[in-house]
């Protein structure tokens, strides 16, 4: 159902004051773009908008998109897209809490040596962070959401503790994963917690607008959902999210609560660009053996070319900072932990702590771009019981993740190499002109690496792609997982297809323009790698293990 809600449009969005007629009946609010994808002509767009009976209100450029008032029966004109505004939560209060009696707290405690997020601000797009002793001037604050500054709900404040938190009022047990980093707190929500849609985008607005003058601001963590399922790549979220990452910015979202049952990652989550994160229970212990993916952590869908979650991250009885007198503060004081702390479960405090480990990873190796990011988080992760639709590539290990970003910085000098781009660009012409011959003699002479990345990378696309039907999306799975990375379902599929130019592979390929992705290797050629490598430090993988649980904490089962 649309919502008629006011949008608070970020410091520097436009605003028109209505020229057409006024709209009979009640009103909406809806967010509209042009259909082809075109970013570039908003005026057009706006005035295409305004014949057509809507009164333009702002401009959210970070989705491509036009905020309008319209009538409920409103329709939008031929070559424009439109989405109503719709409800959209946090994944750190849905409902039952976690139980448990095992280990210490010490959940949180970064690396004593270094990797400590210096440097680096991430941005948590939710319901405000409270100003609070552990986060020492430390944040700074934006407020899109048209109510008073502040965390009124609570959960923002919890993630910002898990990334950032000093741990002063504790002596330091329960520091959070980054501890030095900048929070940027885009307030989103009214005090209830509630938003929508246009908040949320106003919201990741502002975080583009802050990119542009801020290069510290490296992470954006989005723990809210949308019940109303969107389509990656088309829809507004979808959009301005890969905005944000194609600008440099690692984007973390969480999965959802809404599991056991597959297919119910919740949206942004299925976007295939993003890092989606599901929630891990590690029982309390430092082996890694009994870890399992918590059960209401939201699973994916089977031979889906793109799976999510991408990798779990603890979810579970996780202690963050407290902000007192909010909702959840107020609803569960046995959740309280001393005086400043608070515990809870779900998919929020999962992406917290990964918002907060990449932070530390982008302090000590700043030129890594959000797809090594990814890369090597992946790489790093270690084997957690369950299928790939609950756990992603496994859970977050840190100390892993150092060779495996090592291991992205060598592979990208290698593909910078002369010999590889050409050859890259062989492949590239020869699938663009159909010939399957030559396609497949340049592909089989990319490195094996590079040859993987492509491989994932054409499948997400194919996955996000409006023009892919089912068996192209399972075609797409089977070239990123063959053995011989594609080698073995180019050449056997090619020919009972027609490649030309309007064919879909073609089409879909090209109209990704690979050449100048992150992916392609003449674009890895213009990156410089920093020197600084992770090896010399030491940093346990399970630095967040033996905790201490308690049977009545706040969390995604909690009533």
């Amino acid at each position: 159902m649309a919502l008629a809600v006011a949008v608070a449009l970020p410091a520097g969005a436009s605003t028109t004051a209505r020229t057409d007629a006024p709209a009979v009946g009640p009103t909406v609010r809806q967010i509209a773009w042009w259909a082809d994808g075109s970013a570039a002509t908003l005026d057009a767009l706006a005035a295409r908008l305004r014949a057509s009976g809507a009164s333009v209100v702002g401009r959210l450029s970070v989705a491509s998109g036009v905020v309008v008032e319209v009538p409920s029966t409103w329709q939008p004109p031929t070559g424009v897209m439109s989405a109503a505004d719709r409800p959209m939560r946090v994944t750190g209060d849905a409902a039952a809490g976690a139980s448990g009696d095992q280990g210490s707290d010490d959940s949180r405690r970064g690396p004593d040596s270094g990797a400590s997020g210096r440097g680096v601000t991430v941005a948590v797009v939710d319901t405000g962070v409270a100003s609070v002793p552990d986060l020492p001037g430390s944040v700074q604050h934006l407020n899109v959401s048209g109510a008073a500054a502040g965390d009124g709900f609570g959960h923002g404040t919890f993630l910002a503790g898990l990334i950032a938190s000093s741990g002063v009022s504790s002596g330091g047990r329960y520091r959070g994963i980054a501890p030095d980093a900048g929070i940027l707190d885009v307030q989103v929500a009214a005090p209830d917690g509630s938003t929508s849609l246009l908040r949320v985008l106003a919201g990741l607005q502002a975080v583009a607008e802050r990119a542009r003058r801020d290069d510290s601001l490296r992470v954006v963590n989005l723990s809210l959902s949308a019940d109303d399922p969107g389509s990656p790549g088309i829809d507004p979220l979808s959009r301005a999210l890969e905005g944000l990452w194609d600008r440099g910015l690692v984007v973390v979202v969480a999965a959802g609560n809404d599991g056991p049952e597959p297919g119910t990652v919740t949206v942004p989550g299925t976007d295939p660009a993003v890092i989606t994160v599901g929630a891990l229970d590690d029982k309390g212990t430092v082996t890694p053996s009994d870890d399992v993916v918590a059960p209401f952590s939201s699973r994916g869908t089977v031979g889906d070319p793109s799976p999510k979650p991408d990798l779990v991250a603890p979810g579970v009885a996780t202690v963050g900072l407290r902000a007192p007198g909010s909702v959840i503060d107020t609803k569960y004081p046995a959740a309280r932990v001393g005086a400043a702390n608070f515990r809870g479960s779900g998919t929020s405090m999962a992406t917290a702590v990964v918002s907060g480990a990449v932070a530390a990873l982008l302090s000590t190796q700043p030129e890594l771009g959000p797809d090594d990011v990814k890369a090597a988080l992946s790489a790093g992760a270690y084997a957690v019981s369950g299928d790939r639709t609950a756990t992603g590539a496994g859970g977050l290990d840190l100390a892993a993740t150092v060779p495996a970003a090592a291991q992205i910085r060598a592979q990208q000098q290698a593909w910078s190499a002369p010999a590889v781009s050409a050859t890259y660009q062989r492949f590239a012409a020869a699938w663009r002109k159909g010939s399957r011959s030559d396609a497949l003699a340049a592909w089989l002479q990319l490195p094996a690496g590079l040859r993987s990345r492509l491989a994932g990378a054409w499948a997400s696309a194919v996955a996000a792609g409006v023009v892919a039907s089912y068996d192209q999306a399972d075609a797409a799975r089977r070239w990123a997982t063959d053995g011989d990375l594609g080698a073995v379902w180019l050449s056997r599929s090619w020919a009972s297809r027609s490649w030309a130019a309007d064919d879909w592979a073609s089409r879909s390929w090209a109209s990704r323009s690979w050449a100048s992705r992150s992916w392609a290797a003449d674009d890895w050629a213009s990156r410089s790698w920093a020197s600084r490598s992770w090896a010399s430090r030491s940093w346990a993988s399970r630095s967040w293990a033996s905790r201490s649980w308690a049977a009545d904490d706040w969390g995604p089962r909690s009533p």
